[in-house]
């Protein structure tokens, strides 16, 4: 049985993400060298911070501090980004209620 090469990275980048393996095992485990796997996890990283800039407004040197933040894997990102998130559906949900 062939597991499909997009599985195997998937399954690399969330048990590296999740710090339950190293960054030479993920990259193992995707069939990549380490360069190639890291070039990767950089162009993720900008994917989604550009989708999360896209969603909400915030200013351009914020942005750019989180994305450094995340690009160099401090942990206190991703809370303040899912922080970021949760006041901002507080923020619709309460104007949603508020229009008549």
């Amino acid at each position: 049985m062939t597991i499909n090469p997009h599985l195997k990275v998937e399954v690399a980048l969330e048990l590296y993400k999740d710090k339950e393996i190293s960054l030479e095992k993920a990259a193992e485990i995707a069939g990549m060298g380490v360069i190639e796997f890291r070039e990767l996890i950089s162009r993720k990283v900008k994917k989604e911070a550009k989708l999360f800039k896209n969603r909400f407004y915030i200013p351009s040197r914020v942005y750019e501090g989180l994305l450094k933040a995340k690009e160099q894997e401090y942990d206190f990102v991703d809370y303040a980004l899912q922080l970021l998130d949760k006041m901002m559906q507080r923020l619709i949900l309460s104007k949603n209620l508020l229009v008549p």
